[in-house]
């Protein structure tokens, strides 16, 4: 008998990856700390007039790989004056897996700062995880070198306070080299809001926010940075635009990539229009629900077979009312026909079924202060301020 023992795809990859990974991040380490000592000469107008040439250099056509170097050196001598914290060589190597679009874990406690970087490696978005601040620091080499091209940043957070604290706390060394910082928060007036997104490095938060009033009067959820792309995309003239006009997404480096990226993508961002008053027609539509039978109960308690109006598919996550059930709910309402386009009934009939049948409460929502809250399926906690598209949220309001 044989025994196989395989490793870990995570720990494969790292194996396949990281001889080559090392390699050109010591490479590119060694060139960054050659200029250290260069860079502790001068001046902090120097400083500043070194990023006004990467700028012009960048702007002119030279790679941001060739101005890596002089960047990184720049930005953790700016770090080290303004906050009193130098970049270790892992944080730089960190730097530079974000700066290729790499997922970037840094390592804490006894391991740091002996971290092993890059564990993961994807073509998309710049993301750093850890549970140490010094993955903050590692954000701005990245944000530093790609703000040179003048076409913007974005640093993505989960939350308000955590895209102002790090636009305070680590945006005094981009401040203090020149560059311009500004942070986007929830419920922020619109010519605030554009004005932040025109600096060179902005962060914003990619948190959930609940329901609100939007600028132009409609229904809105989801989160800050998604929500101004989508409210860009009806804008009427490129004066009324959020982001920038001819490159709103250039380079962004993702916060708790496992949280944005993988927990609260679940969830759509939802943008509608003005709500219409049609209250009473799910409340109407619950009554008529409550007549109806579905397959599975369809049945007298003598054995007897009974009308059938709608089937439940649990899979499917739907409810389907068949010939009988439109019969039927013509008749309970007094209509002629329930597809009337002049007066639709068809969707609100359908989706106080899917409420009744597939949302039961005090397991997929709640009711608190007489408004539906839904839970998460998965970690059961009650996420305020979400909502049901295509009207099933109003169809599971208490009648």
């Amino acid at each position: 008998m044989h025994l196989r023992f395989y490793e870990a795809p995570e720990k494969q990859t790292q194996k396949r990856y990281e001889p080559q990974v090392q390699a050109k991040g010591a490479a590119f380490c060694d060139a960054i700390n050659a200029l250290e000592e260069t860079m502790k000469a001068k001046s902090d107008d120097q400083l500043r007039a070194l990023t006004a040439d990467l700028q012009q250099r960048a702007q002119s056509g030279t790679p941001l790989e060739e101005l890596l170097p002089e960047a990184f050196a720049l930005v953790r001598e700016g770090s080290t004056r303004v906050l009193g914290l130098r970049h270790f060589d892992v944080q730089l190597m960190g730097g530079i897996a974000l700066h290729e679009g790499n997922i970037a874990e840094m390592g804490t406690g006894e391991a740091w700062p002996r971290a092993v970087w890059a564990d993961v490696l994807f073509d998309s978005a710049a993301a750093a995880k850890s549970t140490s601040r010094g993955k903050t620091l590692v954000a701005i080499l990245a944000a530093f070198l790609n703000a040179l091209s003048g076409k913007g940043v974005h640093v993505v957070t989960v939350n308000d306070y955590l895209a102002r604290r790090d636009a305070e706390w680590v945006g005094q060394p981009l401040r203090f080299l020149g560059m311009t910082v500004g942070v986007v928060q929830n419920g922020m007036p619109p010519d605030q809001k554009k004005k932040a997104y025109r600096n060179d490095v902005t962060y914003v938060t990619n948190s959930h926010q609940p329901a609100r009033e939007g600028e132009r009067g409609e229904a809105v959820t989801g989160c800050e940075l998604g929500f101004d792309y989508l409210r860009d995309q009806m804008a009427p003239s490129p004066s009324e635009l959020a982001l920038r006009e001819q490159t709103p997404f250039n380079f962004a480096v993702v916060d708790e990539v496992d949280s944005i990226l993988i927990d609260e993508a679940r969830t759509p961002l939802i943008i509608s229009g003005v709500a219409d008053n049609t209250p009473t027609k799910y409340k109407v539509a619950q009554e008529v629900v409550r007549a109806l039978k579905p397959e599975a109960r369809a049945f007298s308690q003598w054995g007897g077979h009974r009308k059938v109006h709608y089937t439940v598919d649990e899979k499917q996550r739907q409810c389907v009312l068949i010939e009988g059930g439109v019969e039927a709910a013509e008749k309970l309402l007094g209509k002629d026909d329930l597809f009337d386009p002049e007066d639709p009934w068809f969707p609100f009939v359908t989706n106080a079924l899917n409420a009744k049948e597939l949302y039961i409460k005090d397991k997929a929502y709640i009711v608190k202060r007489g408004e539906v809250m839904i839970v998460d399926e998965f970690t059961g906690r009650v996420m305020e301020g979400r909502r049901w598209s295509n009207g099933l949220h109003q169809a599971g309001q208490p009648s």
